[in-house]
């Protein structure tokens, strides 16, 4: 009977530590969620704001094609 007893009290205090085994891992997991959260939230902005810039960059290169043709068609023009 003592034996079964301990076995009994063995095991509740095995699954009171693998619960609270449990719930840290839970903490720690839920704080690393966020971590990735936030570092998703700082890629997408980046993402943004890379595309933002290359639209940006594209509009100034068709500006720069623009001139270097008439600045061609300049030059043909004078014989040069």
């Amino acid at each position: 009977m003592a034996t079964v007893e301990n076995d009994i009290s063995r095991d509740t205090l095995e699954a009171a530590q693998i619960r609270s085994r449990i719930e840290r891992l839970q903490k720690i997991m839920d704080g690393l969620d966020d971590e990735i959260q936030q570092k998703n939230d700082i890629i997408s902005r980046s993402e943004a704001e890379i595309i933002k810039r290359n639209a940006i960059i594209e509009r100034k290169q068709g500006v720069i094609d623009q001139y270097n043709k008439k600045l061609e068609h300049m030059i043909t023009s004078a014989g040069v």
